[in-house]
């Protein structure tokens, strides 16, 4: 059974203990997941805040063997593309085109753009490895601590995704 996995039932048991271990081994990668959609410091903190308690509400709802790391960055992304959202929406109805934001708001929308098709097309454990390695600047070895797997999985799942994202994105530049 899942180092995480194990820590994730013991908190449904009320182990507050097993919470800060989980938190510890986490933490990182759901702070990059968030800081890779919104490229802010401060918002990426309270999305990470926000994931933990969405997380800590539905951890009774893993089912045994859930990919835990996986299913926290998941979170995290899905509220950072929210928060992202909803900032832009703000942005807009706020500032004019010719504020100057419009260019910052277009690279941004790139960038989310790409975050958003490699969570498309990755698995959520690959997608996890590679937002860490490429965004946070882990090492294979950071990465397989962090996360519970063996440095040749986190090797070999790294490879992969940047395979598949390399191919996902030729394939859309040609049509």
């Amino acid at each position: 059974m899942d180092r995480l996995y194990r820590l994730a039932a013991e908190v449904n048991r009320g182990n507050r203990s097993a919470f800060d271990e989980l938190y510890a081994l986490t933490h990182k990668a759901v702070f990059l997941t968030a800081f890779g959609v919104l490229k802010d410091k401060m918002l990426a903190e309270d999305i990470t805040q926000e994931t933990y308690l969405a997380a800590f509400r539905g951890m009774e709802r893993l089912s045994e063997g859930s990919n835990v790391g996986g299913w926290l960055t998941t979170i995290a992304r899905r509220l950072a593309i929210n928060e992202y959202h909803r900032r832009k929406r703000e942005d807009a109805s706020d500032f004019s085109a010719e504020s100057g934001l419009e260019p910052k708001l277009q690279r941004h929308d790139r960038h989310e753009t790409l975050i958003a098709e490699a969570a498309e097309v990755l698995d959520a454990e690959t997608y996890q490895i590679v937002m860490m390695a490429v965004i946070g600047g882990y090492k294979r070895r950071e990465i397989s601590k962090m996360t519970g797997l063996p440095i040749s999985t986190v090797s070999w799942k790294y490879k992969k995704g940047l395979e598949t994202l390399k191919d996902y994105l030729e394939k859309e530049r040609r049509q």
